[in-house]
C-alpha cells in the first residue's frame, strides 16, 4: 500500500506540474499574441492603408476629431452609451477603436466621415429630451449648427479631406453671407452720408459762383442785382440745352478756386474710402477672433472630458 500511495502521489504531482506548465504556456502565447497585435497596429503598410480606403492612420490625439465616429462605434459595435463611460473607460475603448481603424477593420462609412447630424441623439445617450412642441425644422437647424462647429474644429493640426472641405466651404459661405448683409447695410448708410455731403458741397460751390456773378454793390441795389443773378443762374441750371464754360461763369481766378474745391472733395472721398477699408479689416479680424475662441472652447471641453478619469 505504501508503494502504491507513493506512486499515486508522484503521478498527482506530475499532473499538477504539467497543468501549471500548460497554463504558463497558454499565458505566454496570449501575451505574445497581444504584443504581436500591438506591433501590427503600429505598422502602417500599404495593405492597411488600402483597407482604410486611403485614409491615414490615427492615434489617441485624434480623439476630438473622431469623436462622432467613436460614439457611433461604441453604440453599434459594443452596445454602450458614450455618456455612461468614465474617463478611464473612454480612453480604453478609444484605444480599441484606434486599433480597429488602423487595421482597416471598420465599415466603410467610418472612413468616409460621419457628421453629428447623421447620428441620432438616442445613439449617444440614454436620456430622452422632452421636446414635444419643437418642430423638425428647428431640430434640423440645431443639428446643422452643431455639425458646422464640429466640422470647423477638424481643421486643427491636420490636412482636410474632401468631406471636411465641403463642410468648411458651406460654413464659410454662410458666414460670408452674414458679413455681406452687414456690409450692404453699412454701404447704404455710407452712401447716404456721402450724398448729403455732396449736396452741401454743391450748395457751397453754387454760393461761390453766385458771389462771383453778383456785383459788389452795396445797399438796395446790391440786393436787387444779387437776386437777378440768382434767378439767372437757377434758370440756366434748369435749362439742359444751355452750356456755359467755367471762364464765362467765374472768370480766370474763379476757375482756379473751383479746381481747388474739386480737389478737396476728391481728397475727402479718398479719406472715406480709406476709413471704410480700415473698418472692414477690423470686422474681419473680430470675426476670426470669435471663431478661434469658439473652437478653443470646444477643444478644451473635449480635453476636460477625456482627462476626467485620471491618468
Amino acid at each position: 500500500m505504501s508503494s502504491h500511495k507513493r506512486q499515486r502521489d508522484h503521478d498527482q504531482d506530475r499532473d499538477i506540474e504539467k497543468g501549471r506548465h500548460g497554463r504558463d504556456k497558454q499565458r505566454k502565447h496570449r501575451k505574445s499574441k497581444r504584443e504581436g497585435d500591438d506591433v501590427e497596429s503600429e505598422v502602417d503598410d500599404e495593405a492597411a492603408t488600402a483597407r482604410r480606403y486611403g485614409r491615414p492612420a490615427i492615434n489617441e490625439d485624434d480623439y476630438f476629431v473622431k469623436s462622432t465616429e467613436f460614439q457611433l462605434w461604441l453604440r453599434q459595435e459594443k452596445k454602450l452609451f458614450f455618456n455612461d463611460l468614465s474617463g478611464a473607460e473612454t480612453r480604453t475603448y478609444f484605444d480599441k477603436f484606434v486599433k480597429r481603424w488602423n487595421r482597416g477593420k471598420l465599415q466603410k462609412r467610418y472612413y468616409e466621415g460621419i457628421s453629428t447630424s447623421e447620428v441620432p441623439a438616442a445613439e449617444r445617450s440614454r436620456h430622452k429630451w422632452n421636446f414635444k412642441n419643437l418642430n423638425e425644422d428647428a431640430l434640423a437647424n440645431a443639428r446643422d449648427s452643431v455639425d458646422s462647429l464640429t466640422q470647423s474644429s477638424k481643421q486643427l493640426n491636420r490636412p482636410l479631406d474632401v468631406l471636411e472641405q465641403k463642410s468648411r466651404a458651406a460654413a464659410e459661405a454662410r458666414s460670408k453671407s452674414r458679413l455681406e448683409r452687414d456690409d450692404d447695410l453699412d454701404k447704404a448708410e455710407q452712401e447716404r452720408i456721402a450724398r448729403k455731403r455732396e449736396q452741401r458741397n454743391m450748395r457751397k460751390d453754387q454760393e461761390m459762383v453766385l458771389e462771383e456773378l453778383a456785383p459788389k454793390a452795396t445797399g438796395r441795389d446790391a440786393l436787387i442785382e444779387k437776386r437777378r443773378a440768382q434767378n439767372a443762374y437757377h434758370k440756366q441750371e434748369r435749362d439742359v440745352d444751355v452750356e456755359l464754360n467755367d471762364r464765362d461763369l467765374m472768370g480766370g481766378d474763379s476757375l482756379a478756386s473751383y479746381k481747388r474745391a474739386h480737389e478737396r472733395r476728391e481728397e475727402r472721398k479718398k479719406e472715406r474710402r480709406d476709413e471704410r477699408s480700415t473698418e472692414m479689416a477690423g470686422k474681419v479680424a473680430a470675426y476670426r477672433a470669435k471663431e478661434d475662441a469658439t473652437l478653443a472652447m470646444f477643444k478644451q471641453l473635449a480635453q476636460n472630458r477625456f482627462g476626467s478619469g485620471g491618468g
